[in-house]
């Protein structure tokens, strides 16, 4: 199989953005919290190039998406950055699709030269991930950080390979390199334990067992190998790998389960407030906040709603709702009625139902390790749609707000890493409660923008930590200022907010803060013993007799010690 010889002469540009997108999805994270940034920088800038070198027409539904989800920002109050952040990740996917489709359709033969890039890629994350394993058998996460993802990663390109192997005609050494890539991916999900992933692999084995025309005889080996690693995991002794239990019994009081389903109602609170243009792209993560108990012994931030769609309703309302909806209906829509064969229609409507419902549970649109195979998908069927660009004299036009909103995306992606990679060294302090960054140095760090690091925290409060414990009180204030616009919820700012207050020796505003914290965690003693003690010393006796507070604090002897000190 000519598996390397995917960039002949012909169309070298188209092939070498299509290989390059795809595997940009792919790389290592350099030394930041996350891979996810690098990712979408490379990307940008694939496209951006592309742009350069192969000008093409754009469709008019690209330019239709881009301004019906640009319309919002002239309504949001707050958040602005962080819908500039989003917007431009998802207009940077929009562009891409749109210049995959032009690419395809210079390719003489796009599904088998797909099929190869998507053969190349699971060659390697299967690898990697078996490297992984062996070598970190406890911390084991595959070619992404996340189990979740590296498993549909994988799982999104078996469908075209199956279809390979099912349905196309093959050498023998070809027969043997598609079976390895499929064994090895089967047992990379398995390892890697996502149980959605593994019962949407056990449902794309019974689907292609009932296709009709399917050599049955074929699915003997890899039914098999699913069947001996389940088993296998099943009664392993390696305590990661045995940590889940897939016995349907258990499903239900499965804690992600009910995390998820958390993350949904408060997601439907928040859409039920602003129905029609939602709170801004990028809101849910600061919003979702507000619902957060951080009395809880394991405190989790939901950085997404674990659902596309819905999280796609809170931040644009009705009108991402009917945009993600439209693009789905069209996608299908144009499978069924493309002019590829019967059994490649229903391989890739499998490839689009697959990520449909990761859709349901995770997040890959906010994940290129994902979402570029599926783009791939995409590009296949749009690629012989007849819809036509926009018109020459249109075409000037809009190659100048392209232009911005692809240099936009490397800009904002870029930056992003970059942050991302001071947050490495500051998180590294804040969890050690170490100081080991000196004040000068901290000057370099750009808390702006973005202005929330990767757990929502501001970037400013995490720098205001060096100039509380230094006693530079003004240039603290200065930053916990913009803390609190940038996310008012944020607890940790106000931690350092009532610090500040105590050392300036401000005790009203530090009594008012301390009240605060005590409302976000009423069963925490330090807040109430802090809070009853500035209202002792200050003699602030309606404190003890009217306030509210003293019907929550559980501890009735503490109270009653701080009325002594009062009286006293």
């Amino acid at each position: 199989m000519q598996l390397f010889k995917l960039i002949p002469k012909i169309h070298f540009i188209d092939k070498t953005f299509v290989f390059l997108v795809l595997f940009a999805s792919l790389f290592p994270n350099l030394n930041d919290i996350d891979n996810v940034s690098i990712r979408w920088f490379l990307i940008s800038l694939c496209s951006t190039t592309y742009f350069f070198f192969n000008k093409r027409s754009i469709n008019k539904y690209v330019i239709f998406f881009l301004i019906a989800l640009i319309v919002p920002i002239c309504f949001i109050d707050n958040n602005i950055e962080q819908y500039l952040l989003s917007y431009s990740k998802i207009s940077l996917t929009i562009i891409t699709l749109n210049f995959l489709v032009h690419s395809l359709r210079s390719v003489k033969n796009p599904i088998l030269f797909v099929s190869r890039l998507f053969i190349f890629s699971l060659i390697i994350e299967n690898l990697y991930l078996f490297i992984d394993f062996l070598l970190n058998p406890e911390t084991f996460t595959g070619i992404s950080m996340n189990r979740n993802i590296s498993s549909f990663s994988i799982i999104l390109k078996l469908p075209l390979i199956l279809y390979h192997i099912f349905c196309i005609e093959l050498s023998k050494s070809k027969k043997w390199i598609l079976t390895i890539v499929q064994l090895t991916s089967i047992i990379s999900v398995i390892i890697l334990q996502s149980r959605l992933a593994i019962v949407l692999l056990i449902l794309i084995y019974i689907y292609t067992f009932f296709r009709p025309s399917i050599n049955r005889k074929k699915l003997i080996v890899p039914i098999l190998s699913i069947v001996t690693t389940l088993i296998l995991i099943l009664n392993t002794s390696n305590s990661i790998l045995n940590s889940k239990t897939f016995l349907p019994i258990n499903f239900f009081s499965d804690t992600s389960l009910s995390q998820r389903l958390e993350y949904l109602s408060n997601a439907l609170i928040l859409f039920k407030e602003k129905p029609l243009l939602g709170h801004g792209l990028g809101s849910w993560k600061v919003e979702s906040l507000r619902f957060t108990d951080y009395s809880a012994t394991n405190t989790i931030v939901p950085y997404y709603v674990h659902n596309d769609i819905m999280q796609f309703s809170v931040e644009l309302g009705t009108l991402g709702l009917i945009v993600f909806i439209l693009f789905f209906v069209f996608l299908i829509k144009e499978t069924v009625n493309s002019s590829y064969r019967i059994h490649l229609k229903h391989f890739l409507l499998l490839g689009i139902f697959i990520f449909l419902i990761d859709s349901s549970f995770n997040f890959p649109f906010h994940r290129p390790q994902e979402l570029m195979p599926f783009l791939l998908i995409a590009a296949l069927v749009f690629k012989d749609n007849n819809i036509n660009p926009v018109k020459y004299r249109l075409k000037k036009l809009t190659n100048i707000p392209l232009f911005l909103l692809l240099f936009i995306s490397v800009l904002l992606s870029f930056r992003e890493h970059k942050s991302l990679i001071d947050q490495r060294k500051l998180f590294n302090d804040y969890y050690s409660k170490s100081y080991t960054i000196s004040t000068s140095d901290l000057a370099n760090v750009n808390y702006k923008f973005p202005s929330l690091a990767s757990n929502t925290i501001p970037i400013s409060t995490l720098l205001a930590r060096y100039f509380v414990e230094e006693k530079k009180l003004e240039e603290a204030q200065t930053l916990l200022s913009f803390s609190k616009k940038v996310n008012s919820y944020d607890v940790l700012t106000k931690q350092l907010q009532l610090q500040l207050e105590l050392k300036s020796n401000n005790f009203i505003n530090a009594l008012k803060v301390s009240r605060e914290l005590f409302d976000i965690d009423e069963q925490n003693i330090e807040y109430a013993d802090i809070y009853y003690s500035i209202a002792a010393f200050l003699k602030l006796n309606q404190v003890f007799e009217l306030s509210d507070i003293i019907y929550k604090n559980f501890n009735i002897e503490l109270r009653l010690d701080h009325r002594k000190q009062l009286l006293s």
